[in-house]
């Protein structure tokens, strides 16, 4: 029987399967509940028992068995209609097992956006809608500077999820094909990131930029990024941030201690 939100019901119930999870009709008419659907004694219990939580361990984990097949939750055209591009348009550096990957998280992201708000209140939709944002925001994050920052970390707590799954993933294989830690890692590397204590011969060509005066114009203050170190140039200043240490009067005896820009 068909209904509003059905094919979500279906493909929550998929996964949990994958996972595991053996859903039946008991199970089946949970998923379609709603919080208000549930006396506040039987919410109650539900909330102790961790029912959510329960549920999404293994939904989680029949996603990722999904996607290393590179299983399709609603049509592969759907994705040029809705962002412009294919996958392989929007990511001609991916590795197959990387595209795989993104057939499954595109298309699970298409089936949930289709689904009635409505839906979206009962267990089934908080579970996808959870599975959505845990893979999005480890694999598929919105690109900001702190994310671009953050790629060696990002990279390994991917990997240690993938080695989860031993059998379906070569972590490796996977890495070398993923084009948005690629890019990420691309972007960091250019830029300018120097400290007296890990470049020391490389910041030597700086060393004749001087403070802004003690007394006078305020400082540009920016911070490093990751370090203990602010601007100590003059606002408005031209070319990359300089932070000094050392003596600051005089400037003779004054240090150059980091050298950075905002990037690209």
């Amino acid at each position: 029987m068909t209904g509003p939100g059905s094919e979500g019901l279906e493909t929550v119930e998929r996964l949990l399967g994958a996972g595991g999870c053996k859903v039946d009709a008991k199970f089946h008419q949970l998923l379609s509940s709603r919080t208000g659907d549930h006396s506040p004694s039987e919410q109650q219990r539900l909330k102790e028992e961790g029912t959510v939580w329960k549920l999404l361990d293994p939904a989680l984990t029949g996603f990722f068995r999904c996607a290393a097949k590179g299983v399709a939750f609603a049509s592969e055209d759907g994705i040029k209609r809705r962002y412009g591009q294919t996958l392989k348009e929007n990511y001609p550096e991916a590795g197959p097992a990387f595209l795989r990957f993104a057939t499954s998280f595109w298309t699970l992201k298409l089936l949930l956006d289709a689904q009635p708000p409505s839906w979206r209140e009962t267990l089934a939709g908080y579970v996808l809608g959870q599975v959505e944002l845990n893979v999005s925001g480890l694999f598929f994050p919105t690109r900001t500077p702190q994310a671009v920052q953050r790629v060696a970390e990002r990279e390994l707590a991917q990997r240690q999820t993938l080695a989860n799954f031993p059998e379906l993933y070569d972590v490796d294989e996977f890495m070398r094909g993923n084009p948005i830690l690629l890019r990420d890692k691309s972007h960091e590397s250019s830029r300018l990131r120097l400290t007296r204590q890990q470049n020391p011969r490389e910041i030597q060509k700086y060393e004749h930029i001087r403070p802004a005066p003690v007394f006078g114009p305020r400082r540009c203050l920016a911070p490093f990024p990751g370090g203990p170190y602010t601007c100590t140039l003059a606002p408005g200043h031209s070319g990359p941030h300089v932070a000094h240490g050392g003596f600051l009067w005089p400037f003779k005896k004054v240090k150059v201690m980091a050298v950075w820009d905002d990037g690209p």
